[in-house]
């Protein structure tokens, strides 16, 4: 084997399947209420309070997706279960000595 190939190795994941399943779906909802909420929040408030709340949704966007990344939520409902991630091989530029 060479430098530039790479090898994938399956790893368990950290969180259970199931609970980033649920996280998926908690903040895919919740992520559709804060876009909900900041579209609407200009056309019905006044403009003072519509700043805050689009301020506002955007440190939820923020939060939601730290919590997503933090849990390694990535839906793919096509992958098996016991599927590895895939691992591409670096290409070598030729630059390296």
């Amino acid at each position: 084997m060479s430098d530039t190939e790479a090898t994938a190795v399956a790893t368990p994941p950290a969180v259970p399947a199931i609970v980033r399943t649920v996280a998926y779906f908690i903040i895919l909802g919740l992520s559709a209420l804060v876009l909900l909420c900041t579209g609407l929040a200009p056309i019905w408030l006044d403009a003072e309070l519509s700043t805050k709340v689009v301020a506002s949704g955007g440190v939820f966007t923020a939060v939601f997706g730290l919590i997503a990344g933090g849990l390694g939520v990535a839906y793919r409902p096509t992958a098996a279960a016991n599927q590895p991630a895939v691992v591409l091989p670096i290409a070598d530029d030729g630059a390296s000595a």
